[in-house]
């Protein structure tokens, strides 16, 4: 029984949950950072190109913007992609 358990709670791990806080981390991110942008998180999708899970978010205008989020097993750092965001933030907002 405590290896079906531990079996368990490795497949959400490595599932559902870092989904989740990859989505809670990025809309949390883009919130604080870049508010006036007001992006919505419409996609968390694992990447076997990056190894590491990709976020997509859509401003109010319907312009998509996508990252890259890591590590795989905590994703909570925004990597490439990051820029495109930051630059039109400041392009627009600034």
């Amino acid at each position: 029984m405590p290896v079906a358990i531990i079996v368990i709670i490795a497949m959400l791990w490595f599932g559902a949950v870092t989904k989740h806080i990859a989505r809670t981390y990025g809309e949390n991110y883009v919130k604080e950072h870049f508010p006036k942008m007001q992006l919505k998180c419409v996609g968390v999708e694992w990447s076997n190109a990056h190894g590491d899970y990709l976020i997509a978010f859509k401003d109010s205008n319907g312009k998509t913007y996508s990252c890259v989020i890591y590590p795989a097993h905590f994703p909570t750092t925004l990597g490439q992609g990051l820029f495109g965001i930051e630059e039109d933030y400041a392009e627009n907002f600034k």
